[in-house]
């Protein structure tokens, strides 16, 4: 190899580190975040998925993301779905509880408590992400 060959090598070898170092610095995630329960109801985000492209289910379907509930005193609904030719309609709650920990509540609005996922305080917080699927069968 020639001393020129071994130059551009090492050239490139160092700047390949160089960019492997500062990547993390600047990539973004996409995120979204919400203004929940302390905000007015005027103020509060929402997200209507699929608004203009709506979709047909048929028998299921399934639904995941990741949730970081950053003050848990102050969260609250998570999602709703909600089928508009008839009056049912599901949602998704975190309800904070005394004892220093959470629960997400899966319910059908005005009828009953499907499910209800107890959350230790240590998954809660910034920077802290929990793995949420739904599955309707």
């Amino acid at each position: 190899m020639t001393t020129f060959n071994k130059n551009l090598m090492i050239i490139f070898i160092r700047y390949y580190f160089i960019i492997l170092f500062f990547l993390p610095l600047v990539v973004n995630s996409q995120v979204i975040r919400f203004n929940s329960s302390e905000s007015s109801i005027a103020q509060r985000t929402s997200y209507n998925l699929f608004k203009h492209n709506q979709q047909k289910f048929i028998e299921s379907f399934s639904i995941d993301f990741k949730l970081s509930i950053i003050d848990p005193k102050i969260f609250g609904y998570v999602l709703n779905i909600k089928d508009k030719n008839s009056s049912i309609s599901y949602s998704l709650v975190y309800v904070d509880n005394v004892n220093n920990s959470g629960e997400l509540k899966l319910n059908l609005d005005g009828v009953k408590k499907i499910l209800s996922v107890p959350l230790e305080n240590k998954l809660l917080g910034s920077r802290k992400w929990i793995d949420v699927t739904l599955q309707f069968i």
